[in-house]
């Protein structure tokens, strides 16, 4: 009897372990990420303080190496509720230059204490500015935060996420030595978008710290900075955009070419393996094209006759999907940027952060996610990037520029403007005088190209830089939905003469006209360099306009933008994604070249989704703006007069005018 209660006894107790254990097992299924493997992924519970491991990592070519890794301690809640492995790294010069920019990514393997097998355990991710030679410490990724990062293509809603214009700003006043951007970017004139805190601009003292090749960083562990790594870029532009691109934790650095590698198809068959499975480092392969856990990373965003690429380090690669960085690249969330391998040609070694010098092969994938631990992706399809072609004829001497651009909401518009600043001035600066005409168009999803045309004489490029690159802010980054940019197409003609003119004195030829009659308008303009000039413009008065005195102005393009602003409201209260494209397309319609005169009517009118009803009878009108306050606008009716001139208009001039049929 006793013996069979102790076999009942056994048999109970053993039914409670199993039951314990898949207790135990669902609750680290719970806690685990689905592609966590435990045959090949060590979790952060098992790391210790005191282990001792490896990473590998490419330090030269495509030959992935290892380096030393100890375990110093476990921070819990580092980030909010997630940990870090701090680590000191040793091998490869590590002790000279410090946890190495471009290291990110890099997988780091522990032994398993149940198994005694080598086991993934996350990425080099972290590191410290400034720190002294000698030590090497840095942070690692735990493998299971990594593996939370989806893979998959995101699901595009209609309603995109608006990105702020700050960096924008910024860019396009470094690139312009000012940073005064109301006078001369036509959406921010009139208040078409929202400027938040960049009125103004100032673009946060940026040009003020320009000479600075580092700003000051924060102490403590911090996400390693992404090389973005250049070819063809000019060190003039380079040192007017270190600055901003360092604030954003990216690092521009001039890199060269990879060669034909950086273009070709992948011929070769590369290992798709377990890095961790291989305790032999590969041996230098230039014509590898793959991604492979310790290869490079590479997204390239311009590919043609500039070429940048974010460089980082593949940590782990699933089928055709793949992890890396173990920190964000632009922390934008769901994405879609080519991605492939690359090559580093050296490893830069600074006292504020060294990095790897590389550059990227062909894509052969997209990166679908920009998370705070990893981005992420798969390999396979290639997101289609928008052909750019720029024509430059500068002073006679012609020469095309041609671009491949990928599409990112936050760097398009910035990356555009740097293409075309580069295809127009890095050769050569703007003559002391000049005249810049520009023409050409940007294709969008689903709608009919935008033209541009317009002429800008002795005020910088940044005009042409914000009529480019602005339309596409606005369309990848509203309130409606996300609009990619499909091509681009300009013509750039420069020339060493100045056509710049600003008023200085207006007036009209008579006291008093009759409609119908030919007025004329008396100007006396200012001129770069040469004596003031006196002109003469003439206009018919309107025919429909009833005895009395008018406010009459006589002015150029910005101007004549802010009464556009006040006589169709409406148009710049956008809502939907149509609405915003024809807002776009009627900003960029006017044009530096012209005189406009604008005689302001004693007509009010109402304006709606992007219509206007100038002619209403009072009634009616109050009638219609109390029923629809929300998306009706009280209009001042104007007539606007357009009359071309061979000079670039500036300023303005306020006169009466004055209509009889009596006199």
């Amino acid at each position: 009897m006793r013996k069979k209660t102790s076999i009942i006894t056994f048999i109970f107790g053993i039914i409670f372990a199993c039951l314990s254990f898949c207790n135990i097992s669902i609750c680290l299924a719970k806690q685990l990420p689905s592609a966590f493997d435990p045959t090949r992924h060590l979790p952060l519970s098992k790391v210790k303080p005191g282990m001792k491991g490896y990473g590998l990592s490419i330090f030269k070519g495509t030959k992935i190496e290892k380096f030393d890794v100890t375990v110093l301690d476990v921070i819990h809640n580092f980030n909010p509720k997630l940990d870090v492995i701090l680590v000191e790294l040793s091998g490869h010069r590590l002790k000279e230059t410090g946890v190495i920019a471009g290291m990110s990514g890099s997988p780091v393997y522990f032994k398993d204490p149940d198994d005694g097998k080598f086991k993934l355990a996350g990425a080099v991710a972290y590191g410290w500015a400034l720190s002294r030679p000698g030590f090497a410490t840095g942070g690692v990724q735990p493998i299971e935060q990594m593996l939370q990062v989806a893979t998959n293509k995101p699901k595009q809603s209609a309603t995109s996420s608006p990105t702020d214009r700050n960096l924008f700003c910024k860019t396009l006043a470094a690139l312009t030595n000012d940073s005064n951007l109301k006078e001369f970017d036509r959406f921010i004139l009139t208040q078409a978008i929202k400027t938040d805190n960049t009125d103004n601009t100032n673009a946060d003292n940026t040009y003020e710290n320009s000479n600075n090749e580092h700003p000051i960083l924060p102490e403590g562990l911090r996400p390693l900075s992404t090389p973005i790594c250049a070819s063809g870029l000019s060190l003039k532009t380079l040192k007017q955009l270190q600055p901003i691109f360092n604030q954003e934790n990216l690092s521009l650095v001039l890199s060269g070419s990879a060669g034909a590698g950086d273009i070709r198809q992948d011929n070769s068959n590369t290992q798709q393996g377990n890095m961790q499975q291989n305790n032999n480092t590969q041996q230098d392969d230039t014509t590898q094209n793959d991604i492979v856990p310790a290869g490079v990373l590479a997204v390239p965003l311009l590919i043609g006759d500039l070429n940048l690429a974010g460089i980082g380090t593949v940590t782990e690669r699933i089928g055709n999907r793949f992890w890396g960085f173990g920190h964000p690249m632009f922390a934008e969330g769901p994405s879609e940027l080519p991605m492939g391998a690359g090559r580093i040609h050296s490893i830069i070694a600074t006292l504020v952060n060294s990095f790897k010098l590389g550059s990227a092969y062909k894509p052969i994938g997209t990166l679908y996610h920009d998370q705070a631990t990893a981005v992420a992706g798969k390999i396979g399809i290639v997101p289609k990037m928008a052909p750019i072609t720029i024509n430059v004829n500068f002073a006679g001497q012609k020469i095309s520029y041609h671009y491949q651009l990928a599409m990112h909401k936050k760097l398009s518009p910035i990356l555009l403007m740097i293409c075309a600043n580069e295809s127009i001035l890095a050769r050569k600066d703007l003559p002391e005088l000049n005249t810049v005409k520009y023409s050409g168009e940007l294709k969008f999803e689903e709608f009919d190209p935008i033209n541009l045309n317009n002429v800008i004489s002795n005020v910088s490029i940044k005009p042409l830089l914000a009529d480019i690159a602005e339309p596409v802010f606005i369309m990848l980054n509203n309130d409606f939905k996300t609009i990619k940019l499909e091509s681009v197409k300009l013509n750039v003609d420069v020339k060493p003469i100045s056509k710049y003119a600003e008023i200085l004195q207006a007036a009209l030829d008579k006291n008093s006209y009759k409609p119908g009659e030919q007025a004329n308008i008396i100007l006396r303009l200012m001129r770069i360099k040469k004596p003031d000039y006196m002109t003469k413009i003439s206009f018919t008065i309107p025919e429909d306009l009833p005895d009395g005195k008018y406010p009459l102005s006589i002015s150029g393009m910005n101007e004549m933008l802010l009464t556009d602003r006040m006589a169709n409201p409406y148009i710049y209260k956008p809502q939907n994604i149509k609405e915003m494209y024809q807002m776009i397309k009627h900003i960029t319609k006017f044009r530096a070249d012209r005189f406009y005169i604008t005689i302001r009517t004693r007509h009010i009118g109402l304006g709606a989704h992007g219509c206007a009803m100038p002619d209403l009878p009072i009634s009616k009108l109050e009638q219609l703006a109390k029923a629809e306050p929300a998306i009706t606008t009280k209009i001042s009716k104007y007539k606007i007069i357009e009359i071309p001139t061979q000079h670039i208009i500036y300023g303005s001039f306020k006169l009466r005018l004055n209509i009889s049929r009596t006199q």
